[in-house]
């Protein structure tokens, strides 16, 4: 079963798949670049993942992101 991530998770997710940087969604999610590298980082631990492109292969293949 897929790791559940809250609203705010799914959206950053996307926004890495869209070759986001941290300064972009911290711009485009009004929080803090510290704070979106903390859920980031968080998010890895959850579906153990080791780099970003693992975090977004987990979404795309649980269809959590396109």
């Amino acid at each position: 079963m897929p790791v559940q991530f809250n609203e705010k998770e799914l959206k950053i997710l996307q926004l890495l798949a869209e070759d986001k940087t941290t300064e972009e969604i911290s711009k485009t999610i009004f929080l803090n670049p510290r704070t979106i590298k903390t859920i980031r980082q968080n998010m890895k631990a959850k579906v153990d993942a080791k780099t970003i492109g693992g975090l977004i292969m987990y979404g795309m293949r649980n269809k959590l992101i396109e």
